[in-house]
């Protein structure tokens, strides 16, 4: 799939905003109690689950691939880098100063494998990592995803969107449950990824190119999405519907706009989208990192420049690490994968040869 410059922008920025909100969490916590709440930072994710339902719609639909193939280039993706953020922050508490502190051996196992565990300090289900729940999220997609692929196309959409669209609205039967599993894949942004698979469909069949002054829509969908995260209160509690529909509004708008964009591709904006996933990541540590020197300086005296300086200086944590880490490792991966295949080929080839 070609990449999609819009869709890395987006990325960009939702990488940016969910950083700016918990900047601003830790500044108020520590600093500035008064300071207000960037909490439209939550739309951050809410556009990364659009846009992955998307992405996966439309490489299966451009390339037939099989469960095991699909599976094997989300763990190549996603893992390396989470298990190498997972290993320190396991070791190293950000809530007590950046001390040394030993790992639940259990804890550290689930994390690994993307099994729910329930953090009582959260009251939610979340890993060691905490914004990895996010990516337990994503790995479920995944898995039901790959299952799925063994039905014809049409049908696989009407599956898949049906089941996640049940499990976005299971709370208004069984209220929130307690149980990690059960807590984290009911939540309703679940169906955001059932948005993005639509909006794949949808894309597939050409409504880019068919929209009557695409750009103009374009710019219509896109401040509709983004003022509508202006009046969640006025609207619903239901995530999905506060934050999942705007973000599927600003992505389908994003998407239009890609003719314009890519006319003149904006490098420092592409670069934050290709490193959003190690921004993500890292953000938590770097920002705990950065408040040491950052919170003591502006923290109580220019709340909003700690909040920016927070917020540059875990950007360019993440950029690095996506240069650093995230790229060699994924490489690495992507190496040893080929090569125990290679290996299991030679084997089965040797196998089947008849000895003289």
């Amino acid at each position: 799939m070609r990449q999609i410059l819009s869709i890395q922008y987006l990325r960009a920025i939702a990488a940016v905003l969910v950083v700016a909100l918990h900047s601003t969490i830790v500044i108020r916590r520590d600093y500035a109690p008064e300071f207000p709440m960037f909490t439209t930072g939550e739309f951050g994710v809410d556009i990364f689950f659009v846009i992955s339902g998307f992405i996966m719609w439309t490489i299966a639909a451009e390339k037939p691939t099989t469960p095991a193939a699909f599976l094997e280039r989300r763990i190549i993706r996603i893992v390396p880098l989470y298990w190498a953020v997972t290993i320190p922050t396991a070791f190293i508490s950000t809530d007590a100063g950046l001390t040394f502190v030993l790992p639940d051996p259990w804890s550290l196992a689930r994390s690994f494998l993307f099994i729910p565990e329930w953090n009582e300090k959260l009251a939610m289900a979340a890993p060691i990592v905490f914004v990895g729940w996010t990516l337990n999220l994503e790995m479920f997609f995944y898995a039901v995803f790959a299952a799925a692929l063994f039905l014809p196309p049409r049908a696989r959409l009407v599956a898949v969107v049906f089941l996640l669209m049940t499990l976005a609205s299971a709370r208004l039967f069984i209220g929130v449950s307690e149980h990690a599993a059960v807590n984290l894949y009911t939540k309703s942004l679940v169906g955001e990824f059932a948005f993005g698979m639509l909006l794949g469909f949808a894309y597939q069949k050409g409504f880019a190119r068919a929209a009557e002054g695409g750009w103009r829509l374009g710019i219509l969908l896109v401040a509709l999405g983004a003022a509508a995260t202006l009046f969640r209160d006025e609207l619903t509690p239901a995530r999905l519907i506060h934050f999942g529909v705007p973000a599927l509004l600003v992505v389908a708008g994003a998407l239009l706009l890609e003719p314009q964009v890519a006319r003149r591709p904006l490098r420092g904006l592409k670069f934050l989208g290709d490193a959003s996933y190690s921004i993500y990541l890292v953000h938590i540590m770097a920002q705990a990192v950065s408040l040491k020197f950052i919170g003591p300086a502006l923290g109580a005296s220019a709340p909003a420049l700690a909040v920016l300086a927070q917020t540059l200086f875990a950007c360019l944590a993440g950029g690095i690490a996506h240069v650093m880490l995230e790229k060699p490792l994924t490489r690495g991966a992507a190496k040893l994968v080929e090569s125990v295949k290679k290996r299991r080929r030679s084997a089965a080839k040797a196998a089947l040869t008849p000895a003289e």
